[in-house]
Parts: C-alpha cells; sequence; structure tokens
C-alpha cells in the first residue's frame, strides 16, 4: 500500500526510537497488515514481559483535539492501564516521539490475526490489499451471539467510564483469544483518527440521530453473514438499521435483545471488574477531548458554510441584477418611494385584480421626404390579346389633336390652303 520510501523511512524512525530503549528489541518488519495509510507495524520482543509485541508507529494528526506534550502522554498511559476490561484488547504502552511527531502503541501480538482473518482464513502476516481477496467462510450463529454480546460489554463499559464514541468497532480491530472477543482500537478517538467507512456512518447518523458505536458494531454483522441466511440475524439487522420507530436503537437496547441473551459471558463473569476511579488528569484530558471536538466541529461546519457562501458568490458574481429588485434610494437623496402593503387573502373572498390598462401606442413619427421627386413606378405590360385590348381601351381615351395634311401636290402659282388662295411669285 505505501511505497518502499515511506516503508524505509519509518524503518529508520523505528531504529531510532529502538536504540535508547533499554525494553524492546527490533525482529522484524512487517507488512502492511492493517488498512491505515502512514501506519507501520514492527513485530519487537518486549524484555520485561519475555513476550513477543507488536509496535506501531503513527504520525501526529494535527487535528486531534488532545496537546502534543509530555503531560498528554503521561495521561494517557495511565488511562490506558486504568481501563481494564475482559473484553478490551489491552494497550501495553504509549509513547511520543517528539522529534520526528510520531505516536507510539505497543499491544500483544496475537498469532491467530483478528477476527477478519479468521473469517477470511488468510495469514495475519500478509499485506491487508492481498490477503482479503478470497470469499470469507461465515461464521456460526453461536459464535455470532456471543462475539457479538461480547464486543457490546466491551462498548458499554468505555460508555460507563465517561470514554468517548470509539468509532472504530469492525472485525479487523476484533482478536479471539481463548473463545472470547477482545475489541482494539478504541484508544484511536483520543487522537482524532477516522475509520475509512466513517463518512457512511456520519450520514447514517444525520438521517437518524444515533450512537456511531451502534452503527459500526451492524457493519461486522453484515459481514458475519457471508454465504449466511438466518432469519434471527437478519432480525438483529433490521433492529439495528430498519425498525419501525425509524431511530437506531442504543448500545442499551442493542444489549438487551432476545438474540444476544444467549451470548458466551464466562469470562465476564470470572473476572472481577471493580470500580475504576480516574485522577483528576483523566478527567481533564477527557474533558479537554470533548472540548476540542466540539470546536473542530464548529470550525468545520462555518468552514463548509463559508465555503459554500463563496460558491455562490462566484457563479452569480457575472449575472445581471434582476428587473425585478429595485435599488432603494439612500435617504439623502430625497426620493419618494410608494409604500406596498401586502394583505392575506381568503381563497373564498379573494377578488380577481383587474387586468392591467393597455397604454396607446404612440402616433407614427412623420416620415421627412427629400426635396428629389420620387418616380412613380412603370407600369406593367400585359402581353398578348390581353394586353393588346388595354392598348386600345387607352386609345380611346387620348385628347383629339389637329392633323397638318400637306399630301395634296403643290401647282405653280397658285397655292390652295383651304379657302384661301395664295399667287406664287
Amino acid at each position: 500500500m505505501q511505497n518502499i520510501a515511506e516503508r524505509d523511512t519509518f524503518l529508520l524512525n523505528c531504529y531510532y526510537y529502538l536504540k535508547d530503549s533499554n525494553k524492546y528489541s527490533f525482529i522484524d518488519h512487517l507488512p502492511d497488515i492493517g488498512s491505515r495509510v502512514k501506519k507501520q507495524w514492527f513485530l519487537v520482543h518486549d524484555s520485561q514481559l519475555e513476550k513477543d509485541v507488536v509496535l506501531t508507529l503513527v504520525p501526529w494528526n494535527t487535528q486531534c483535539a488532545v496537546s502534543f506534550t509530555k503531560g498528554t502522554k503521561k495521561t494517557l498511559k495511565e488511562l490506558c492501564s486504568v481501563l481494564q476490561h475482559p473484553c478490551l484488547f489491552p494497550v501495553l504502552d504509549i509513547d511520543f516521539v517528539f522529534d520526528h511527531n510520531l505516536v507510539m502503541f505497543v499491544h500483544p501480538f496475537q498469532p491467530g490475526g483478528s477476527l477478519k482473518d479468521i473469517i477470511y482464513g488468510c495469514n495475519p502476516k500478509s499485506s491487508w490489499d492481498q490477503k482479503y481477496q478470497a470469499k470469507g467462510k461465515p461464521l456460526s450463529l453461536t459464535q455470532i451471539q456471543s462475539y457479538g454480546r461480547q464486543v457490546l460489554e466491551a462498548l458499554l463499559y468505555l460508555q460507563e467510564k465517561g470514554f468517548p464514541p470509539c468509532g472504530h468497532v469492525h472485525s479487523g480491530n476484533i482478536f479471539i483469544i481463548d473463545g472470547t472477543s477482545k475489541l482494539t482500537g478504541f484508544e484511536n478517538c483520543l487522537f482524532g483518527w477516522k475509520s475509512r467507512v466513517d463518512p457512511i456512518i456520519k450520514k447514517l447518523c444525520k438521517v437518524k440521530k444515533a450512537d456511531v458505536d451502534v452503527i459500526h458494531f451492524g457493519e461486522p454483522r453484515k459481514e458475519h453473514l457471508a454465504n449466511f441466511r438466518n432469519t434471527e440475524v437478519v432480525e438483529v439487522l433490521n433492529f439495528i438499521f430498519f425498525n419501525e420507530t425509524g431511530m437506531h436503537p442504543s448500545l442499551d437496547e442493542l444489549a438487551s435483545h432476545s438474540f444476544f441473551k444467549g451470548g458466551n459471558l464466562s469470562e465476564l463473569n470470572q473476572s472481577n471488574c471493580g470500580p475504576v476511579h480516574f485522577s483528576s488528569n483523566v478527567k481533564h484530558l477527557l474533558k479537554q477531548y470533548r472540548k476540542g471536538s466540539e470546536e473542530n466541529q464548529r470550525r468545520r461546519t462555518s468552514s463548509g458554510n463559508k465555503g459554500k457562501l463563496d460558491d455562490f458568490v462566484t457563479v452569480n458574481k457575472g449575472k445581471k441584477p434582476s428587473r425585478s429588485k429595485i435599488k432603494r434610494p439612500s435617504k439623502g437623496t430625497g426620493e419618494k418611494v410608494a409604500i406596498v402593503q401586502f394583505h392575506q387573502q381568503s381563497s373564498s373572498s379573494a377578488e380577481i385584480p383587474p387586468p392591467p390598462v393597455k397604454k396607446a401606442p404612440p402616433p407614427p413619427r412623420a416620415e421627412k421626404y427629400s426635396s428629389i421627386e420620387r418616380v412613380p413606378p412603370k407600369p406593367h405590360i400585359k402581353s398578348g390579346r390581353g394586353g393588346l385590348l388595354s392598348e386600345i381601351q387607352k386609345g380611346t381615351k387620348l385628347k383629339r389633336t389637329v392633323t397638318n395634311d400637306r399630301s395634296a401636290p403643290r401647282v405653280c402659282g397658285i397655292i390652295f390652303n383651304g379657302d384661301e388662295k395664295q399667287n406664287a411669285e
């Protein structure tokens, strides 16, 4: 998943951290066995426990609600040591690498892998993007009942102690040890690290207000049902996602469901989970986390609204104002604005307003004639018999003319012109 350069950088950081440690010794750099980006897993040996443990390095989240200080590190160590429950996978150690802005965790090494590894029957040390390609094997009904009830007990324990919602409940964060499921990854919420399905979970919670862990709890149950159809299990999923009330149940209501009453709680009954008392530093840390989370949420909401406003201004920047929007004159201009009153009209007594009176169109402007006389168009000359008849008719309307007849012969001596006679020379 990560390139070789990033893995080598983390390896050098691990060497840098272990060179001054008298407790841990390096064994192996594991592949990317998990889905989280920029997280590396190392197999080391704990000299005090005389066991192999898994050391993980993760960059510090700048959006974290708690501060990156030595005091926070000390308080987190105290918190993880106090949280002891048979259904919680223990956090053995927490440390801050201030020189490289890294957070270090130490967990027990489980050779059998997570519940997801058991379902898919793959090697826990294989890379995450390769070991879940095959089809998974479904769990039995008894296993689903027991594992589900045990995870619910772990979530209820964290909720009772004032711990924030886990938000990382999935089969990859559940280990099965001697028939008991143990939840891990609950510490991730304190550092602001989100799950891969967090956007989907948030969308579901916006539609129906619910506990985040209830939605996360339902997702592994779907995975457990690969090629498995059982009316009781389907009923539980419907109770979580599609119940009659239209709301998601709480953790208490889910744990009280008849399906989980038959879960195996033998280890929980044998263990003695006494009362847990948090110190003032732990209480202050949890309070600081809640306050910081609320501030981050308000900041994200305001930035989202500002982004929408900027987009709206950008889209409407080039648009001309509508004609219907009349600009109000300022108070100093002295112009009078007509006061418009709006009255609510009932459907029965509402009168139809008269249609607007149309103004008469203005008279046409007088044409300016030029001094040059317009030449009338030439008449169309018809051809054929009709044309000849038209010409004859025009000839009858011509004026009478006087004909000067000069066809008479000229005679020497006398020229007769009507009644007159003249002597020729």
